[in-house]
């Protein structure tokens, strides 16, 4: 299942993110994404585990991403944030 839900992370992170929504992992764990919803938008922070750049990225993510987006009211309301 690409969607988790990581409690232990929810507690440590910062307010400043927004609320704690969900982690998303690709197929191959090629890209990983922090899920927050913040000011009625889903924000999603974009990390590569294995250190790949985004053109080299062959999982599919950012359908997952909408879809998940979509489910969960946010149509419209995505915001990606890549992270470094």
């Amino acid at each position: 299942m690409p969607f988790v839900t990581d409690q232990a992370y929810a507690a440590r992170v910062p307010s400043g993110y927004g609320t704690y929504h969900s982690t998303f992992r690709s197929e191959t764990n090629q890209v990983e994404a922090q899920l927050f919803e913040r000011n009625g938008w889903l924000v999603a922070y974009i990390s590569f585990p294995g250190g790949l750049k985004l053109a080299d990225v062959s999982d599919p993510w950012i359908d997952e991403l909408h879809s998940y987006a979509c489910d969960h009211g946010f149509n419209g309301k995505l915001a990606v944030k890549y992270t470094v």
